[in-house]
């Protein structure tokens, strides 16, 4: 993490500690098969992972899935798909927020983005 993006981690709003937008194979959710109950609850294990078990890019919100996620690269938008009874009003402005910190990483807006393009330059 940058210093500077470190120095905002630490000023961040309180509202915003807990929410973590995980990436396609994060380990952080393929580490130990035993225990995913713990971050699942009671979803399926498809809000996570795929059919061959690859970790899905997921939104954890205080340590427990609450979706998966895509970055549209034309709206430069978090696009959640949440579980049902997982969508809220505060959920939706807390991704809203972290959709912010991801497009500030972003060098330029092509005039045509690249749909395949997921890179973020810091």
């Amino acid at each position: 993490m940058p210093a500077a993006h470190y120095e905002l981690f630490l000023a961040a709003d309180a509202d915003m500690t807990g929410l973590n937008l995980l990436a396609h194979e994060d380990i952080a959710l393929k580490a130990y098969f035993e225990t995913r109950s713990r971050y699942l609850a009671d979803l399926p294990p498809n809000m996570a992972f795929n059919q061959i078990g690859e970790a899905l890019p997921t939104v954890l919100l205080d340590g427990r899935v609450q979706g998966t996620w895509t970055w549209d690269p034309t709206a430069l938008a978090v696009r959640p798909t949440l579980a049902p009874g997982r969508a809220s009003r505060g959920l939706a402005r807390r991704l809203s927020s972290a959709a912010e910190a991801l497009r500030s990483g972003w060098r330029g807006r092509p005039a045509r983005p690249d749909p395949n393009q997921l890179t973020l330059a810091y």
